[in-house]
């Protein structure tokens, strides 16, 4: 995922476009908050699993 951000912003940079940083780093939030919620679902799935 940190690929994904730094590859965005290296090519909003060589576009000039304003914000790049901004929006790269508002980007690479969102995707930290869908890894936190994919691993809390895995690993609520796995203590669900157990309890049955």
């Amino acid at each position: 995922m940190l690929s994904l951000v730094v590859t965005q912003d290296v090519l909003l940079e060589s576009q000039g476009t304003a914000h790049a940083a901004q929006s790269s780093g508002l980007f690479g939030i969102g995707l930290g908050v869908v890894a936190v919620i994919i691993g809390l679902w895995m690993l609520l799935r796995r203590k669900w699993t157990a309890t049955e």
